[in-house]
């Protein structure tokens, strides 16, 4: 038995939300947060980054992104983790890179594709940042189709009643 010293209420705690990868395909994302975060291998640091899925069937969806931009042993790595975080301020319309918290708030399109880990276990890898669009797009049967827009509600006012 281990007493954990306090009581706690389960309802104290945010549910764990699904950890199984979204569909391949386009989403409209919000740059919710980057930190700076070691390597695991100790090779250097990382920009990680974590995006919520905006709108459609997988909002609220949490998307992550690893950015190599000080590994020690590959300049490859370092390269293009550099143009990729150049494609994401593209895509949000900033043009001088200093501090990524610029970008939080801020909405842009990404491609998935899932990808298996060295451990067996399968996850999403972003592979494209884009300016945001105005058209949801979502994975249905293996190709991507616009999200229909929801009918209209209510009536147009009568040219008396604007005000």
């Amino acid at each position: 038995m281990a007493d954990l010293g306090v009581q706690y209420s389960v309802s104290d705690f945010e549910e764990l939300g699904d950890s199984t990868p979204v569909p391949e395909g386009e989403y409209t994302v919000s740059i919710e947060s980057s930190e700076i975060e070691s390597l695991a291998s100790g090779n250097g640091k990382k920009l990680k980054m974590t995006y919520v899925i905006s709108r459609g069937k997988h909002a609220k969806r949490k998307l992550f992104d690893n950015l190599n931009l000080w590994h020690e042993s590959s300049e490859e790595a370092v390269k293009f983790s550099w143009r990729l975080l150049a494609q994401i301020y593209r895509a949000v319309g900033i043009d001088n890179m200093k501090d990524t918290s610029d970008l939080h708030g801020k909405n842009i399109n990404v491609r998935t594709e899932i990808e298996e880990g060295t451990n067996g276990k399968k996850y999403n890898k972003i592979t494209s940042y884009k300016k945001a669009s105005t058209v949801d797009v979502v994975v249905e049967q293996d190709r991507l189709t616009p999200t229909p827009k929801p009918p209209a509600t209510g009536k147009a006012p009568m040219p008396w009643e604007k005000k």
